[in-house]
């Protein structure tokens, strides 16, 4: 049985939440990049980094899909970009 931290989990949560909580409409990047580079080191440490990622299979996925896309994003040059709000059609 492996132990888990809790704190460690609940802040990783925290950091992730953190991008679904970011407003929807247009922003420059230099007013989002934290937070994107807070999740992209969240997720990294969590299924790369640490004892625990052999045992997340199940969301590893998941996880990975999100992982590439937030880091096309915080490895863009284009600092003085404009992140576009989603939308749908």
């Amino acid at each position: 049985m492996i132990r888990i931290s809790l704190s460690y989990i609940f802040e990783t949560a925290n950091k992730l939440e953190a991008l679904g909580q970011l407003p929807d409409e247009d922003m420059p990047w230099s007013e989002v990049w934290l937070t994107f580079l807070s999740a992209q080191s969240s997720l990294e440490g969590l299924y790369i980094y640490t004892p625990y990622a052999p045992f997340l299979r199940s969301s590893a996925t998941a996880a990975n899909e999100l992982l590439t896309s937030i880091t096309t994003e915080t490895s863009n040059p284009d600092h003085q970009r404009t992140i576009y709000r989603p939308y749908t059609v």
